[in-house]
């Protein structure tokens, strides 16, 4: 009877399975958010060396879709274990992203060798999940302000190389198209990568994207089709919002580390 029981047991934040489970999905997230436009970049070809890192996604994920079903969770400050009360805020919450995302993966191993995997970039909606994992271990810890400028910081760093390193692949994957339809040369070509290891190609499209979000722009690497081009308008403008962003989280970072030097004095 207690083995039949055990699926059925609620989960409280507080429990070691829940704060294990909370440190290991934001990793799995991570994890996928990376090698999902890597895989659509860089081996728009060849995906057959990824089945097996493929179904990983899909399976962790729907083990999490059923975790959150038995999770309680904090409303105003009062644990709720009521199981009907559980599955109907989850159905509220994030229900719908996880199960979309879930369904993606599922596609995209399904279907490795038509185009209907690319359906598998839409699996990035799972950082809306990772952003409220770290919001609710935030709530759960007591941290000095110097320690959440310090939090605040990572997470801003984060940001900045998810958004650099999806640029980069979707640079790649512009020239990638761009050379199959025979215009050019491209970034690629003009760079004399057509042949290089994937590698040195990613380095050579992610330090373009590093160069672009900082405004430095040395000009060693520019687009060479018009498609590159408006691509890079729009990388501009998306790196023009979060430089703003990045200044803003800053300032507040410093403020708050002001604020701790002043209560110690």
């Amino acid at each position: 009877m207690a083995f039949i029981r055990a699926p059925l047991k609620v989960f409280s934040p507080e429990d070691y399975f829940s704060l294990f489970w909370n440190v290991i999905t934001p990793i799995m997230i991570c994890y996928d958010t990376f090698f999902s436009p890597l895989q659509a970049a860089f081996f728009m070809e060849d995906r057959s060396e990824w089945t097996t890192s493929a179904i990983i996604s899909p399976i962790f994920f729907s083990f999490d879709i059923l975790i959150n079903f038995r999770m309680a969770f904090y409303n105003q400050g009062v644990l709720v274990t009521n199981s009907s009360q559980i599955i109907k805020h989850y159905l509220r919450g994030g229900f719908v992203e996880d199960s979309f995302s879930v369904l993606t993966d599922i596609i995209s191993v399904l279907c490795q060798d038509s185009p209907l995997w690319f359906v598998k970039i839409v699996s990035i909606i799972r950082l809306i999940k990772l952003w409220s994992i770290i919001t609710r271990s935030e709530d759960f810890l007591i941290m000095s302000r110097v320690l959440n400028a310090f939090l605040k910081m990572v997470k801003l760093w984060g940001s900045i190389i998810i958004v650099a390193h999806w640029l980069a692949c979707a640079f790649y994957t512009v020239a990638h198209i761009e050379e199959n339809l025979g215009i050019g040369p491209t970034w690629v070509e003009q760079n004399h990568l057509e042949d290089s290891h994937v590698t040195a190609t990613y380095i050579a499209a992610f330090y373009w994207s590093i160069t672009t979000m900082v405004t430095v722009g040395y000009g060693d690497i520019v687009p060479g089709t018009s498609a590159e081009r408006v691509y890079t308008v729009v990388a501009m403008i998306i790196s023009s919002a979060l430089f703003g962003y990045s200044l803003n989280t800053v300032g507040d970072i410093i403020r708050e580390m002001n604020r701790e030097k002043d209560q110690r004095r």
